[in-house]
């Protein structure tokens, strides 16, 4: 959990503040099924994960499950690398686990929304990381939240120049773009991103660990998502229910 509460204090949050989310954090790790996916990511058992999480949907559903099983899980496999245990065997190395939790996820959530190719797609969705961004399991996630409501979510990936952005608007004329950036340093181009989508017809929305003060968020286009990936689908849908927003 170090390296939470080191990125929360890099992205404006006071020592206590981070501290606080850390231990709440810690809280929520305790559930079992968190537990479950650690375990099999440490023995590098993609199957066992894959397991965990049709698991967790068939009693939570989708949406939950992103929330309190995958991302967290993902957020604590994340953070391996900062602990002494990452170095025993029994781990299988933190970098493996890693990557190989990541593509399970990502093949998870692409089987997730492949399950619901038959669901008629009303209203389309551009969802891209920032200029400087890498990591697209949040976006992912959202598209496949979202693809069970009947979204046709369009993801451009990591690192989406600015430019491109607003070609893929005027190309796609999406009802709304979201843009993602998770560290203060990155957060700067993400907004020069959102500023030359913002003439658009497109709602503009942005999420990720770059915005969560509220001073970060100050004088930002668009409006800001929050961290549950489910209220933010909510949030979508709710802005932009029936079509084109106003500009």
């Amino acid at each position: 959990m170090l390296r939470q509460m080191r990125d929360d204090i890099t992205r404006g949050h006071r020592a206590a503040d981070a501290a606080a989310s850390v231990r709440e954090a810690q809280v929520k790790a305790w559930d079992p099924l968190i537990e479950h996916f650690v375990e099999a990511a440490r023995h590098l058992d993609s199957a066992a994960m894959m397991h965990v999480l049709d698991s967790a949907r068939i009693e939570r559903g989708l949406g939950r499950t992103v929330d309190e099983i995958l991302l967290p899980a993902m957020r604590q496999i994340g953070g391996w690398w900062e602990t002494a245990r990452c170095d025993a065997p029994s781990f299988g190395g933190s970098v493996a686990s890693e990557h190989l939790a990541t593509q399970t996820v990502r093949s998870w959530l692409s089987r997730s929304r492949q399950a619901l190719s038959d669901i008629p797609r009303t209203q389309r969705e551009i969802l891209s990381c920032g200029p400087q961004d890498d990591h697209t399991l949040a976006l992912e996630s959202l598209a496949a939240v979202m693809g069970k409501d009947g979204w046709d979510c369009r993801i451009l990936g990591a690192r989406t120049p600015a430019p491109s952005l607003s070609i893929a608007i005027q190309q796609i004329n999406p009802v709304a773009a979201v843009v993602v950036s998770h560290l203060s340093v990155a957060r700067r181009s993400a907004v020069e991103a959102l500023r030359l989508a913002q003439h658009s017809n497109a709602c503009l929305f942005y999420a990720g660990g770059a915005f969560l003060s509220r001073q970060a968020r100050r004088g930002v286009p668009g409006t800001y998502l929050g961290t549950n990936v489910s209220q933010a689908a909510d949030l979508i849908a709710e802005s932009c229910p029936t079509g084109w927003c106003d500009p």
